[in-house]
């Protein structure tokens, strides 16, 4: 069984935390109006088609999950935040060494400075001893790996300022940081990635706007090469009906390396694309392609990813039932020649919720994984399988309190 479980000390896992504690606890009374704390247990309990999460010799296993959700939120007429922590245990059947105790915090901050400007502060912070599949960042590349502890930080602040009734200007940095627990037979890449953004847009008419935005990326790794990379793109937005939107964004974007394989630069076309279809708020299909340059696969330096989501969300009227269905596939191929590490997969999921009343609901879900790994790639990284589960949920939210007014 290759599901030993490890432990390590989680200074920095603390250090995140107390930091988000204290960012909360930093907002003044005045600064948001109402306040809420709300407070959600969920028990799932179905089949892991994959406890190793990768290789094709799948060991699967029933298993039951307990996670609780805990939220802190504030609105303000300048100041909007949440704040949410979500302990879980899951408990195998056959594989009790495979159990796994997972933490997610995420901290957010909203500030208008002014009626033109506005601000978003998103910090986030996971530990967990199983690779989990984040359908919220559905647009962002993923390769799977072997079962191993992981420490996940991101770090990101946005601005957007109104310059004239029709031009805007938008900047953002931020950070990433993933960690892996090492094994006598695998030994992961950690990374670094330190991003920062640049861009305008102008308003030619009320269902149309072109702009132009500057990005920059340093991806730094344990034992590989690090990489910078520069990206000039055009950005347009346009609604060519009322339930239709096209977002897109291309350009050019090179990376250049120093390390132990020299001085390497490569130029490649930077491109995404988001259509999304909305009929009304109880229903919307999105589809996005993107080809951009990440952090790796965890088992290699940066990698040139080309790829695309498919997303689409429902529910009735009163909301008693929803449903969504999500499908991602990537192609994640070694930047420079000499790197390996590289994958190309789909993931398919759907779910399904009923409403059983205003604090309980039930549904069902399911999940397929297919990944295979590119030439000298290490051969675990192949896997094939299908997991499927219950949901079960209660959810109670508490009174807000007026804590001040500005």
């Amino acid at each position: 069984m290759p599901c030993t479980r490890r432990r390590r000390p989680e200074a920095a896992w603390s250090k995140s935390a107390a930091w988000c504690v204290v960012l909360a606890a930093c907002l003044r009374p005045a600064a948001a109006a109402n306040v809420t704390f709300a407070q959600e247990v969920q028990l799932d309990a179905g089949r892991d088609g994959n406890l190793a999460v990768v290789g094709e010799e799948n060991l699967e296993d029933e298993s039951a999950e307990l996670s609780l959700a805990l939220r802190l939120a504030g609105l303000g007429t300048r100041n909007n935040f949440e704040l949410r922590y979500t302990p879980s245990v899951q408990v195998y059947r056959q594989f009790s060494e495979a159990n796994n105790t997972a933490h997610a915090l995420r901290f957010s901050l909203q500030h208008a400075a002014s009626a033109r400007s506005h601000v978003r502060f998103n910090l986030s912070a996971n530990r967990s001893e199983r690779q989990r599949l984040d359908f919220e960042q559905i647009g962002e590349p993923v390769s799977l790996v072997e079962r191993t502890e992981i420490r996940a930080f991101a770090l990101a602040v946005t601005a957007q300022h109104q310059a004239t009734a029709r031009a805007t200007i938008a900047w953002a940095v931020g950070g990433k940081a993933l960690r892996f627990e090492d094994s006598p037979a695998r030994d992961f890449e950690d990374s670094e990635a330190a991003d920062a953004e640049f861009g305008t847009a102008r308003q030619l008419s009320p269902r149309t706007s072109l702009g132009w935005r500057y990005r920059f990326q340093n991806l730094s790794f344990e034992d590989r090469p690090s990489a910078r990379v520069h990206a000039l793109e055009f950005t347009g937005a346009w609604r060519p009906g009322r339930v239709w939107k096209v977002e897109l964004a291309l350009g050019a974007q090179t990376a250049s390396a120093r390390g132990n394989i020299g001085q390497r630069s490569d130029i490649d076309p930077s491109a995404q694309l988001i259509l999304t279809f909305e009929r009304s708020e109880a229903s919307a299909l999105s589809l996005g392609l993107r080809q951009t340059i990440s952090s790796g696969t965890g088992l290699s330096a940066a990698t040139r990813d080309r790829g695309g989501f498919l997303l689409w969300k429902g529910s009735t009227r009163r909301r008693r039932f929803a449903a969504e269905v999500a499908a991602t596939h990537w192609r994640r191929d070694p930047l420079f020649v000499s790197d390996t590490g590289g994958t190309k997969g789909s993931r398919f999921s759907e779910s399904a919720l009923w409403n059983l009343g205003p604090h309980v609901s039930v549904g069902l879900y399911h999940q397929f994984v297919d990944q295979d790994r590119l030439a000298a790639a290490p051969e675990p990284l192949a896997t094939r399988y299908h997991s499927w589960g219950t949901v079960v949920r209660w959810t109670s939210e508490g009174r807000q309190s007026h804590v001040g007014h500005r």
